[in-house]
């Protein structure tokens, strides 16, 4: 654009040179014509402005992740002159709009329109805007250029999708048959929350650092036979400080990894226990798929606005996670506070696996080094898909 008024201005003190040591009409009309032309378009663009129409529809506006939606959009001249220069642009970080076909600059005869009619794609969980972004006005001499704002705003309401995996690399190993057998055979036992005091011989392993530092002595878990392996998972719904941009893609990471991880737990027979808090905790035992279901109706209303902090989850879970089971965590949150409770849960053989939602792909920080240093620590950054990651094939 700047060249094309280079090329004006240098129009205007020719025209006026010419006039100044030529005269006549010819010279004055040229530059007068170069003086009016940038008011012409000015005044052109401006009334483009207020005339140009842009209509989209989309068929719903509440969709699951991923599910590709019938979206069509018409481009209206309804005047009596022709709009020239107009192009369009969509909105492209959360949303995408299918083959689309059209030049980025088209002309617009009198009662004339561009209509097409395509998918629309979600992908991410929230509430956000899609489809066309804005509308940019030039005029036919390409000297001023209007943004043309859209009347007809897209609001969607985007749901959570629950992905089967292939595999979950992380999955809690798996005992043979014979060790089955041996199980049954010797009334393998777990631990329950019922305290006793500290006999010579306990293992260290059965100690509750917590209650014992609470009253001054030691005290150990009493025993009663489990039926059936437990998986304990934490979903931190507190509010992620980032960008808003970048919030929703790594509330959708959390969410999508652990209604990924519930269901194929849930399909291999391991029983799962769900702790998560908004401004209370809530613990929910994945029994069956309806309660799957009503976990997964709890994710599409929910907001990222808990309450409570990571780490004061933990402490208020760590009552009601069995001693020697596995427990893994979906968070874009690390502090020192939550490595100290997942230490003190280490120390009743609890094996924790982290899930931690990068906001960057940069360098590890001394936080990530010091969980990696003592558990199973995987780094999801931003640009990685959470399903990937979950199968182990993030660098296929």
């Amino acid at each position: 654009m700047w060249k094309r008024w280079l090329i004006l201005i240098l129009f205007i003190i020719g025209s006026g040179i010419l006039v100044g040591t030529h005269g006549g009409t010819a010279a004055y009309l040229l530059f007068y014509t170069t003086l009016l032309l940038p008011v012409f378009s000015l005044i052109y663009v401006i009334y483009v402005y207020f005339r140009f129409r842009i209509y989209q529809k989309l068929e719903h506006r509440t969709v699951v992740k991923g599910e590709r939606i019938p979206y069509t959009f018409r481009l209206a001249n309804e005047d009596f002159i022709p709009y020239y220069n107009v192009s369009v642009v969509f909105l492209k970080d959360h949303s995408t709009v299918e083959n689309l076909h059209m030049a980025s600059n088209y002309c617009l005869a009198p009662n004339d329109g561009i209509s097409s009619s395509t998918f629309l794609t979600c992908h991410y969980r929230g509430e956000y805007l899609a489809g066309i972004s804005h509308a940019r006005v030039t005029d036919y001499l390409g000297l001023f250029s209007i943004t043309y704002p859209i009347q007809t705003r897209i609001e969607m309401t985007v749901y959570p999708r629950i992905v089967d995996l292939a595999s979950f690399a992380y999955s809690p190993v798996q005992m043979d048959e014979k060790d089955r057998r041996l199980q049954n055979h010797n009334r393998q036992d777990i631990l329950d929350n019922e305290l006793r005091s500290y006999l010579p011989g306990d293992s260290m392993k059965l100690i509750h650092w917590k209650a014992s530092a609470a009253s001054g002595k030691l005290l150990c878990r009493n025993y009663t036979e489990e039926s059936k392996n437990i998986v304990c998972l934490a979903a931190d719904f507190h509010a992620i400080s980032c960008k808003p941009e970048e919030k929703l893609v790594l509330e959708d990471k959390i969410l999508e990894g652990v209604l990924a991880v519930v269901k194929y737990l849930w399909k291999g027979g391991t029983r799962t226990r769900l702790f998560f808090s908004m401004q209370e905790i809530s613990v929910v035992d994945i029994n069956t798929y309806v309660d799957i279901e009503a976990f997964y109706a709890f994710c599409c209303d929910m907001r990222f606005q808990a309450s409570l902090e990571l780490d004061e989850l933990v402490r208020r879970a760590s009552s009601e996670i069995p001693a020697g089971s596995n427990f893994m965590l979906f968070t874009a949150y690390l502090s020192r506070k939550l490595f100290d409770e997942l230490y003190l849960l280490k120390g009743n053989a609890v094996t924790t696996t982290i899930f931690y939602m990068k906001h960057s792909a940069g360098q590890k920080s001394e936080m990530e080094d010091l969980f990696a240093s003592e558990f199973c620590f995987v780094p999801v950054t931003f640009e990685d898909e959470i399903v990937p990651v979950l199968e182990g094939r993030e660098h296929e």
